[in-house]
């Protein structure tokens, strides 16, 4: 087993996965879990730390799809570079913030790394591996999953040291800004990446892909979990901080709970990955939406930080069950050539469900208290589950021994 596991770890896939875990560990320890505190810190209200939250997810919704389809015409390499330019510039700007406005405008182009370099990883990943996609897939997953852990307990050990002060927000940022530049660094060594001549007829072909990709069967109702997990994780990104704080829990504590979703992704992503190849998706897909809409009603009655570790466990794992089996599904379901215009559009969905998280948790908060908002996520979440189901129906199945890996089509 272990044998086969390092036979995928060329030189290639070792970088990008390097190259994920510094951009990610940057991006995540400039939200998570600091953007809450530091808006609060700008006298921002609920309503306005939901829309901060949602600034960075909103400019995915137009980007994801359009970094997707770019790579397919022009190559992966230039979009990975673009984004890793804004994941080592961005951080710098948080520190000549004032005010809210200020915040939301970095924040929206902060959101252009992530948006550009998810669906693009995604895709290098599905061209270099076929029958081990979602097995690959989860590893590069939970490399970058070790920056998504250690972020949040290094920006909440910061915060424990010099308090809820402007000096440990900065301080913050500036470790933000280094990772990020790393991340740029690992990118300009991708000189082997093949690059791609685009003829008018090409272009074409990526317009006709655009309208095509959301009518292969299945994939809009798959698209759709991965929607409603991130609608999930907005909520608990933003409010949770400010919720343990309520508690009186300390910077490190918040930390640690919101990297036990992140180490429990680390540590179980790719072995849910190789059951999702060999057992099919759609199971690990349902069960995993079904235990994030339960933790969340969980999380409105938790109260301490052992009660809140255990909950965000739960959290970690029903997200990690779904997440490990949609990437490799929705390229399960498409042609090869499509594969970046398809990840694409599922980022863009993703992105509309990250976006209204916190939107709908921030007025939630105003009117009902945390209680109220994690209840309602959670309900949304078993709600979409109810109608994935239906959507799903029998459309999705394991798939035969063709040239495609096992798993749901």
């Amino acid at each position: 087993m272990i044998a086969k596991i390092r036979e995928g770890f060329t030189k290639e896939f070792v970088i990008l996965c390097a190259l994920g875990a510094f951009a990610i560990f940057s991006s995540t320890m400039s939200k998570s879990p600091t953007l809450s505190l530091f808006a609060k810190f700008l006298n921002a209200s609920p309503e306005e730390i939901g829309l901060i939250a949602a600034a960075s997810t909103v400019i995915g919704i137009f980007t994801n799809l359009t970094a997707g389809a770019l790579s397919d015409l022009y190559g992966r390499r230039a979009l990975i570079l673009a984004a890793t330019l804004v994941f080592a510039s961005a951080p710098f700007l948080y520190l000549f913030i004032t005010n809210v406005w200020q915040l939301i405008l970095v924040r929206v182009y902060h959101g252009l790394a992530t948006a550009t370099l998810a669906p693009v990883l995604s895709a290098t990943i599905a061209d270099m591996f076929s029958s081990r996609r979602g097995e690959m897939m989860s590893i590069s997953s939970s490399s970058q999953y070790v920056g998504r852990l250690l972020a949040p307990i290094v920006g909440g050990l910061i915060i424990s040291l010099l308090g809820f002060s402007l000096s440990a927000f900065h301080r913050i940022y500036l470790v933000c800004g280094l990772s990020g530049s790393i991340a740029l660094i690992l990118a300009l060594s991708l000189f082997w990446f093949p690059t791609r001549k685009s003829s008018t007829t090409q272009k074409r072909r990526v317009l006709e892909n655009l309208r095509e990709v959301p009518r292969h069967e299945g994939f809009l109702s798959v698209s759709s979990a991965q929607a409603a997990l991130y609608l999930s994780m907005g909520p608990v990104e933003t409010f949770l901080p400010l919720y343990a704080q309520s508690l009186g829990l300390s910077g490190l504590e918040i930390g640690a709970l919101l990297s036990t979703q992140t180490a429990v992704t680390l540590f179980t992503g790719p072995a849910y990955g190789r059951l999702s190849d060999r057992r099919g998706r759609r199971g690990f897909i349902m069960v995993g939406l079904g235990v994030v809409a339960l933790s969340l009603v969980l999380l409105s009655f938790s109260i301490g930080f052992s009660a809140l570790l255990l909950v965000m466990f739960l959290y970690g794992s029903g997200m990690t069950m779904a997440l490990s089996a949609i990437p490799p599904l929705v390229s399960d379901l498409v042609p090869q050539q499509v594969y970046g215009t398809s990840l694409g559009a599922l980022e863009t969905i993703k992105d509309v469900g990250q976006t209204l998280g916190p939107i709908v948790a921030g007025l939630a908060v105003g009117f009902a208290g945390f209680f109220g908002a994690f209840s309602l996520v959670g309900a949304m979440i078993a709600g979409n589950l109810a109608l994935l189901n239906l959507g799903l129906g029998k459309r999705v199945k394991k798939r035969g021994q063709a040239s495609t890996p096992k798993g749901d089509a």
